[in-house]
């Protein structure tokens, strides 16, 4: 019976070193002799994808809720592909997920809830492990390539942070932090470290899916009625 993979999200700020840990690390499980893909999100390659590039250069417009909804549905349409490649054994690791896409929309200062950013990515992947990579945004404006994106805005990202760490706490059971102010390679070797457990351990549980508990089900339903009540005649 093959060994399902692990998924490992890397998440934080950008700059902060995700994509080239992401890529060192598929190649050190591969060098290891186990498959392992990346996977980033959004997903670039659909014309969904193609879509969203072109948002984040400036060249198309969508209103935040608009944006929310698209990035989401960049998501769900990978839950099938991502599924079968961690039941035949391929490790994952995904450059952004779900917190990426509900931080950067609560930084927006959108007059809705955590509940309702979160109710649009119930039913994808859960990941056994949450890295968080962590970096001041006054450190990370500081690197090549700050702010070439239109969420790439110092003060926006400041606000992405905070809700960051909202995050963080509240996934404690999955989420380990990376200190990403240090060295690419003493980087790499914290990352090995925290990973290396990860890899070992998944085939011993089921591959899991994101929920929300009945609390949170209510609040982000009473969102929506909220939401839909602003435009119903009185």
């Amino acid at each position: 019976m093959v060994k399902r993979g692990a998924l490992i999200v890397f998440e934080g700020c950008d700059r902060a070193g995700k994509s080239t840990q992401a890529q060192r690390m598929v190649g050190r499980i591969q060098a290891r002799g186990e498959r392992a893909e990346l996977i980033s999100f959004p997903d670039r390659s659909t014309d969904l994808g193609k879509f969203i590039d072109q948002y984040l250069k400036g060249n198309v417009e969508m209103e935040p809720r608009e944006a929310h909804l698209v990035f989401a549905a960049n998501r769900q349409a990978l839950v099938g592909t991502m599924r079968n490649k961690l039941q035949h054994g391929t490790h994952l690791i995904v450059d952004r997920y779900t917190y990426s896409g509900i931080a950067y929309t609560l930084a927006k200062g959108l007059d809705v809830s955590l509940e309702w950013a979160k109710i649009h990515d119930v039913g994808i992947l859960k990941p056994d492990c949450v890295l968080y990579f962590d970096l001041l945004p006054d450190e990370a404006r500081k690197r090549s390539g700050f702010g070439d994106e239109r969420l790439e805005a110092y003060e926006y990202q400041c606000t992405v942070y905070k809700f960051m760490q909202t995050l963080g706490s509240e996934n404690a059971d999955i989420w380990k932090v990376i200190d990403a102010s240090k060295s690419i390679d003493e980087v790499s070797t914290d990352v090995w470290n925290l990973l290396k457990p990860v890899l070992d351990s998944a085939a011993a549980k089921p591959i899991e899916y994101i929920e929300l508990s009945p609390w949170s089900v209510t609040n982000a339903l009473r969102a929506y009625v909220r939401g839909i009540a602003k435009w119903m005649p009185l």
